[in-house]
């Protein structure tokens, strides 16, 4: 469904009198991987590490430095609008920040009304009619069509969110960090309901997230990024079973345990995560890495499939 190769996405640092070009960050560093059509591809790392970065740029919402991005084997970055407006059909995303992203000047069914009308998916009652199906699919009530954003809660804007980007029938849905800011038992309600509307109409999503059980558990595949780069990739049963990366493993190992009885060793990260406007050379890891060797100091590991289906970008895999 979509493949992303080697994806660099910078942004300047400006300073002095002139405002000239300083440095850059380098948010998204080198990223590739590919989505297939009908599963979840999980995206995890500490915040700050370019996931949603990633995710926008794959949008077309911000402009990447280098690399393609090929949906149905046509590089998006070389669309021009009719075909970027094609595209963002079949293309959509669900925000974290399910307030933000509401327009609180509008009621639910005014936002709704607006794409109906801008891409003529309906005209006259088809658009009510469309719009209550929407509501209906999410759980609301035809009730809530009047509403502004304000007058709802959390999870309930959220659901608003996704019959926004259920409103086009896209193929991909862009899943940024949806339920991070929502209680436990909201996060439940609206990963059910993605995972049913995946079943139902047959969506592929690139979910994003920090925390790990919330990907375990909607995921077929994870990809860990740690300072723009994705450092394993594999099914999501290999990387809980098996991490073969270092910052994976001491991911992993964070996650806490209800069993009051149950004893483990803990890996411990040193220091802090570098600056993305001065990363270190060679692996970005190494400073922190239990694993660093002199090697890693100088070389960028690629990532290599080290057993069928699992890849990884460390020298401890290198033949």
């Amino acid at each position: 469904m979509m493949q992303v190769s080697n994806l660099k996405t910078y942004y300047p640092i400006k300073g002095g009198v002139f405002s000239r070009v300083v440095g850059q960050v380098k948010a998204v560093d080198d990223v590739s991987f590919s989505i297939k059509k009908g599963e979840t591809l999980g995206l995890v790392g500490e915040s700050g590490c370019g996931k949603s970065t990633a995710a926008k740029t794959i949008m077309c919402l911000v402009p990447p430095t280098s690399g393609e991005v090929l949906y149905r084997g046509k590089n998006i970055f070389k669309f021009g609008r009719q075909e970027l407006k094609e595209y963002r059909k079949e293309m959509q995303i669900i925000f974290q920040n399910q307030y933000g992203s509401l327009n609180p000047r509008k009621t639910v069914g005014d936002m709704l009304k607006e794409i109906i009308r801008f891409h003529q998916l309906a005209e006259g009652p088809g658009i009510d009619k469309k719009i209550q199906q929407l509501m209906e699919l999410v759980g609301l009530s035809i009730y809530h069509i009047g509403r502004f954003p304000h007058e709802f809660s959390g999870g309930q804007r959220q659901r608003i969110g996704i019959a926004r980007a259920l409103c086009l029938d896209p193929q991909v849905i862009i899943c940024d960090e949806p339920v991070s800011a929502l209680d436990v038992s909201i996060q439940s309600q609206i990963l059910n309901l993605l995972k049913d509307l995946q079943e139902e109409l047959g969506h592929t999503y690139l979910f994003i997230a920090h925390d790990l059980s919330v990907v375990k558990y909607i995921s077929h595949r994870v990809g860990v990024m740690y300072l723009g780069r994705i450092v394993e990739l594999t099914e999501t049963e290999k990387l809980f079973e098996t991490p073969l990366h270092p910052y994976t493993q001491a991911l992993l190992s964070a996650i806490p345990i209800a069993d009051p009885d149950h004893t483990s060793i803990k890996a411990v990260l040193r220091g802090d995560v570098p600056s993305p406007n001065n990363p270190p050379p060679g692996c970005v890891f190494h400073t922190r890495c239990r694993e660093a060797m002199e090697i890693c100091s100088q070389e960028i590991p690629p990532l290599r499939e080290e057993e069928p289906g699992h890849s990884v970008a460390c020298h401890l895999y290198e033949p």
